[in-house]
């Protein structure tokens, strides 16, 4: 039983569940780089959305965009989501 336990433990944990004595915490830099990636995705992934979407779900997308970044409203305006 206890053997089990243990198994399932080290089955569910990950290297990114705890650091270990030679991992270093990532960079400010790569942090920020992977902002702005998580970012560049969640904007295109929204652009794919806008084509067929009602204008309440275009309301919707673009207080989504205002929340994720901070140049949101030139992205809105670009893709025609409110008038100006």
């Amino acid at each position: 039983h206890d053997a089990l336990t243990r198994l399932r433990l080290f089955a569910t944990t990950t290297n990114s569940d705890h650091l270990g004595a030679n991992d270093v915490p990532s960079s400010e830099r790569r942090r920020e780089i992977k902002r702005r990636r998580h970012r560049r995705e969640k904007i295109n992934h929204f652009k794919k959305r806008v084509k067929k979407a009602t204008p309440s779900e275009k309301a919707h997308i673009a207080e989504k965009i205002r929340s994720l970044t901070p140049g949101a409203e030139e992205i809105i305006g670009a893709l025609g989501l409110e008038p100006e």
